[in-house]
């Protein structure tokens, strides 16, 4: 039968090429970005739709906008509202040709404004009550119920991951804790940004500094699953990827491609490097989570390795 819509077929060979779904139970994902509408680097715009397009792999539990302390932010419209006509319009009308040549998406997704939006920074003595952070609440409960690990996947700083991991350890919920994988991009880096005496120099750990030596401590004490990208997504992914608006403009011919396509169009290329979390979830294109620390350390010799790696299969 002839596809009605010659545009999915890019998107149909390229799941081809990344694999079927898996007959396993797929991961359950809890995604934190700190993009949104005219908030902050626009490559989240883009990340954001190429996760949705390869969400057949995943259990989506949430999809968190916004997650950014900056003050300046906190007057911005309900970033929400904006995911839900953004994000979910163009799902809603590209789902029924998703699942019928690629297969596996679920109906829709929750998207949630984060609740540390403009907040300012992580305040270490403080004793938070997540009553007042909604977002944090949600993530809260959803690993109340879990039986499953959840995979929380970092796109931006670490301010809603750190007031989550001190609320439970003030309330001494170490069992949720154990059910929690963070996967970050890009808050350390010995070559990109940052350098091998300072590898938290990057710009996700200046939103945040406090938050991200929290969350990393919190690893390297064994407290947290904590596995740090650097930027593989960057210059493994996106700087070895195809070139060129002719490739990229194929993606016009669906409702999330084009969102991917003119969320952050640069270097002649679509730049979605918070997209090396959930490659490296995946873990079958080169990189793989047993090919990170789980302990918030990114290794020189394996952010060289991770990036080579990933750029092989870009």
């Amino acid at each position: 039968m002839k596809c009605k819509n010659p545009g999915f077929l890019l998107i149909i060979i390229l799941m081809m090429i990344f694999g079927s779904v898996a007959k396993a139970q797929k991961p359950k994902v809890w995604v934190i970005s700190d993009g949104g509408q005219n908030i902050n680097d626009p490559d989240d715009i883009s990340a954001v739709a190429s996760y949705i397009l390869m969400s057949n792999h995943f259990d989506t539990r949430a999809i968190v906008l916004a997650s950014t302390s900056h003050p300046w932010h906190k007057s911005k419209p309900d970033q929400a509202q904006w995911a839900r006509e953004t994000y979910g319009k163009a799902y809603a009308a590209d789902l029924a040709n998703l699942n019928k040549y690629i297969g596996g998406y679920q109906k829709e997704f929750l998207f949630m404004e984060s609740s540390v939006k403009g907040m300012g920074t992580f305040q270490l003595e403080k004793a938070y009550d997540l009553k007042d952070f909604p977002s944090i609440m949600a993530l809260y409960k959803e690993l109340e119920k879990t039986k499953d690990l959840l995979n929380v996947l970092c796109f931006g700083p670490l301010t809603e991951q750190s007031i989550l991991v001190s609320y439970c350890l003030r309330n001494n919920r170490q069992d949720l804790l154990a059910k929690l994988r963070f996967i970050s991009h890009w808050t350390s880096s010995s070559f990109h940004v940052g350098s091998i005496e300072n590898p938290e120099h990057t710009h996700n750990c200046f939103a945040d500094p406090i938050a991200c030596d929290y969350m990393k401590r919190m690893a390297m004490n064994g407290t947290v699953k904590f596995y740090e990208c650097g930027g593989i997504g960057q210059y493994g992914i996106v700087e070895a990827g195809p070139k060129g608006a002719r490739y990229y403009d194929q993606f016009y011919e669906s409702n999330l491609g084009k969102i991917f396509r003119e969320g952050k169009f640069t270097k002649d290329c679509v730049d979605d490097s918070d997209c090396a979390t959930y490659w490296a979830l995946l873990g079958n294109y080169g990189v793989s989570l047993n090919d990170i620390a789980d302990n918030g350390l990114n290794y020189p010799e394996v952010e060289i390795r991770n990036e080579k790696a990933f750029a092989a299969h870009a």
